[in-house]
């Protein structure tokens, strides 16, 4: 991964326009056009490669309550993984997405756990004023040169001139930029089991919960919900 500060971008990006000395656009603008050209690089790597950017938080489940909130340090943008700390507090077991016609027969969770998220977090904001020369941005090998081309294209757009040789550029970036962030883990593939095996009864249960263990979570909003499927006959 390769860090830069803003001021570094916004120059390589006005050397490329050949405006280094060019009044056409102001300082400030310099730092939006940086910021939106910054967001849509990081949205387009979160989108593609989730697991690029992570952060985690713990979330303390108290029996009968549904809704919590998602983490704000940093800012949640979107989920990764959501998984539950079993019975014996030495291992989780991850839990699917639900949607509302899946919530038939589940109810509010009725014992104590934790909840562990993996999720990707909002990209760092870049100010409008001097302080945003400064932010620094670490970001995968193309991703740079993304952010400079974007930044080159939406000036050439205001200006109103032929950017026809920028949008070349920006379709040759776009596939670097797959290939190397595709690039970053070539590991052996990760292979999870929901359940654990000698913890699942007849029933499909995990034994190790005393009342009703959590089948899985809906995110709305701000907010994340965690349900409950009763064990049968209790």
């Amino acid at each position: 991964m390769l860090g830069f500060t803003v001021g570094e971008i916004i120059d390589r990006a006005k050397a490329r326009l050949r405006r280094s000395s060019s009044d056409f656009c102001s300082p400030e603008e310099y730092r939006t056009l940086a910021d939106v050209a910054w967001r849509r690089c990081y949205n387009r790597m979160a989108r593609k490669f989730p697991s690029y950017y992570s952060a985690d938080a713990t979330i303390q489940i108290t029996p009968g309550a549904i809704k919590y909130p998602l983490p704000t340090l940093p800012p949640f943008r979107s989920l990764q993984l959501c998984s539950i700390e079993d019975g014996t507090q030495r291992t989780a077991r991850p839990i699917r997405p639900l949607t509302e016609l899946m919530l038939y027969n589940l109810q509010s969770p009725e014992t104590t756990s934790r909840a562990f998220l993996r999720y990707v977090p909002e990209p760092t904001r870049i100010p409008s004023d001097v302080t945003g020369d400064f932010v620094s941005l670490v970001m995968p090998v193309a991703a740079d040169e993304w952010i400079v081309n974007c930044i080159c294209r939406m000036v050439i757009t205001k200006e109103g001139t032929d950017r026809a040789a920028y949008d070349m550029d920006f379709a040759m970036l776009d596939a670097e930029l797959e290939t190397y962030v595709g690039d970053f883990d070539l590991g052996w593939p990760i292979d999870i089991n929901e359940v654990f095996p000698g913890n699942v009864n007849a029933y499909g249960i995990d034994v190790q919960y005393t009342g009703n263990m959590i089948a899985g979570y809906i995110l709305r909003g701000v907010d994340i919900e965690f349900w409950s499927l009763r064990a049968p006959g209790l």
